[in-house]
């Protein structure tokens, strides 16, 4: 399935070839028995470069979850975006995770383009509004 996402393949390469890992990820064939082990064997070699990707994705994966919730309101929208962009801030700044200049230049200028998107544009400053109308928040 991984290989029908372009835009994450194609950091997914980049990733290995950064990290000097030769093969890319092998998808199930035909014969099960053997094409379980190869894919596994891909995995295990991919797996510095995809935990690379799933940090990246962790922080709107997760605000996202907590966001499908029945009980979520347009103040939890603004908190949890919030929460995401200071995760995605300390992953990009964080010296200790190899990631290309471009790539970190990319993330933030996506994360602040949804941002602006989906809080300061909205309507009559919904998220604002509900934030600070939240006596829970």
């Amino acid at each position: 399935f991984f290989w029908k996402l372009s835009y994450a393949n194609a950091h997914l390469r980049e990733r290995r070839k950064d990290l000097n890992i030769k093969t890319g990820l092998t998808s199930f064939g035909k014969t099960c028995f053997s094409t379980v082990y190869i894919s596994g064997c891909s995995l295990c070699t991919n797996m510095p470069a995809i935990k690379e990707l799933l940090a990246i994705l962790a922080p709107g994966a997760k605000a996202t979850t907590c966001l499908e919730l029945t009980h979520s309101t347009v103040s939890d929208v603004y908190v949890f975006w919030l929460a995401t962009l200071a995760e995605l801030h300390n992953i990009i700044t964080d010296p200790h995770i190899p990631m290309p200049n471009g790539v970190r230049e990319d993330i933030w200028c996506i994360a602040n383009f949804r941002w602006k998107a989906m809080i300061e544009q909205a309507p009559r400053g919904v998220c604002h509004t509900g934030f600070i109308l939240d006596l829970h928040a």
